[in-house]
């Protein structure tokens, strides 16, 4: 009997910037929500309610129906201990799972490792669709494709066939030799070079056989997440394939509540269609979709309809797949590093120490069971910096 079996593919994507996770999965029934943002709160009559005690942003719509599936899992309370409140920092550890040190490899880069060892996937078992590479797919020895638009995306496409493009790279490669030294430089530029170009051709196929009924938004989000559609649809062996929002996009200060509403109508939209997209090929039964932001906000606004700063932890994250449990669903992608701390906290003013009002987004195929936490982070005053 032939496997009807699937691997399972994984599906990210960052929201850059502080999103206000407070005012996207809220805690509606607990009085110290009005207390803290008597300007910034949502009105609750508007609140998609999920279990009587939190409920979702009322652009999130399209995202809540896969709530009452069951296919819809929400993290909260995920932190780790001493928060950084840079960016830059706050990315790194969530991407290297490195709180204390600075880590140099990613936690896909170590996932995509270990699917497939011998680099068999041609450097197209990890895709991230973006520019540059995200700290998360990097690892040494690991080829990982960055692809800024799929339908031009190619390397050195000027030059047409396999030699010229071999004797381009060689050329290049003479450049550094002197320095570094032939054998070292030759190795490491061809190799890379080849799985560049391997993947780039092989990627090449993925537009041409796309047909779908299904419309995506035009915004980086929604051009990005076709992409990633076109290439799980092309069945090229892809197990990872990441993208991240506009950079710190999510990061709304004045004007927040309007900024912060656009910002999820459009993310719902096309995760929605992207849902829609690969259930309409029958390809959405081994797929997790996964969602986080570096940061939340402050718990407080300050009167004028906005948080002041961003506060160190990362707001909710979800998940959806088809998988009976998150537990059944995620212990192939679990790299082997320190976990994030969790627990109940209280209420106070200021910045947040975790764990904290953090939650993960997780679209799964089939019902998920979900853990939530009506409770908020420990918090100390604000700090000065």
């Amino acid at each position: 009997m032939v496997s009807t079996n699937k691997d399972n593919v994984l599906v990210v994507l960052s929201l850059s910037g502080g999103n206000d996770g407070l005012n996207t999965v809220i805690p509606y029934n607990d009085g110290h929500y009005r207390d803290f943002r008597p300007a910034l709160g949502v009105p609750t009559e508007a609140i998609l309610d999920l279990n009587g005690e939190i409920g979702l942003h009322p652009t999130m719509g399209p995202l809540k129906k896969y709530w009452d599936e069951g296919k819809l899992a929400v993290f909260v309370g995920i932190g780790y201990a001493n928060p950084s409140y840079s960016h830059f920092r706050s990315m790194d550890i969530w991407h290297t799972c490195e709180p204390d040190t600075i880590g140099t490899e990613g936690w896909l880069g170590q996932v995509i490792k270990e699917l497939d060892p011998n680099n068999e996937g041609q450097g197209i078992t990890g895709v991230n669709f973006g520019r540059g590479l995200p700290r998360a797919l990097a690892k040494e020895g690991v080829p990982v494709a960055s692809v800024g638009n799929l339908e031009t995306y190619g390397l050195l496409t000027g030059i047409e066939g396999d030699d010229q493009r071999a004797e381009a790279l060689d050329l290049f490669s003479k450049i550094y030799a002197p320095t570094v030294g032939q054998g070292f430089v030759s190795d490491y530029l061809r190799s890379t070079g080849t799985y560049a170009r391997i993947g780039a051709d092989i990627l090449a196929t993925a537009t041409p056989k796309y047909t779908s009924n299904v419309e995506y938004s035009t915004s980086a989000v929604g051009q990005y997440m076709k992409n990633i559609a076109q290439t799980h649809l092309a069945d090229l062996g892809t197990r990872v394939l990441f993208t991240t929002s506009p950079y710190n996009g999510f990061d709304t200060h004045a004007n927040q509540a309007t900024d912060h509403a656009r910002l999820w109508t459009d993310v719902s939209a096309n995760v929605d269609t992207f849902i829609t997209d690969l259930r309409d090929h029958d390809a959405s039964d081994n797929v997790v979709l996964f969602m986080f932001s570096e940061f939340g906000r402050r718990i407080g606004d300050n009167g004028s309809g906005t948080t002041t700063a961003p506060a160190p932890w990362p707001s909710p994250s979800a998940k959806t797949s088809r998988a009976a449990s998150t537990a059944s669903i995620l212990p192939w992608l679990r790299p082997s590093r320190k976990k994030a701390a969790t627990s109940s906290p209280t209420w106070t003013s200021g910045r947040c120490t975790p764990p904290s009002w953090r939650t993960g987004w997780v679209w799964t195929p089939t019902p998920s069971t979900v853990a939530s936490s009506r409770r908020f982070p420990s918090c100390r005053p604000p700090a000065t910096h």
